[in-house]
């Protein structure tokens, strides 16, 4: 992985750039999306049992559709 070649790496500036690489690639594991999507299909779940919720879907959801 790049912390591995970053070791590996004699030149400061490129052991530097290896770095940031596998720290960010760390930070994005994806878990904001699934907790997005989990969120929806949970509203999706209680507007089904509630119908009066589907008029306010777009209340309800529209800002985790336009972050997707």
């Amino acid at each position: 992985d790049r912390a591995d070649q970053a070791d590996a790496d004699r030149n400061t500036d490129t052991a530097r750039a290896f770095r940031a690489v596998a720290y960010k690639g760390n930070s994005v594991n994806g878990n904001a999306y699934l907790e997005a999507f989990d969120g929806m299909t949970s509203c999706f779940s209680r507007c089904m049992k509630n119908t009066a919720l589907m008029n306010h879907w777009d209340e309800l959801c529209g800002e985790i559709v336009e972050n997707f």
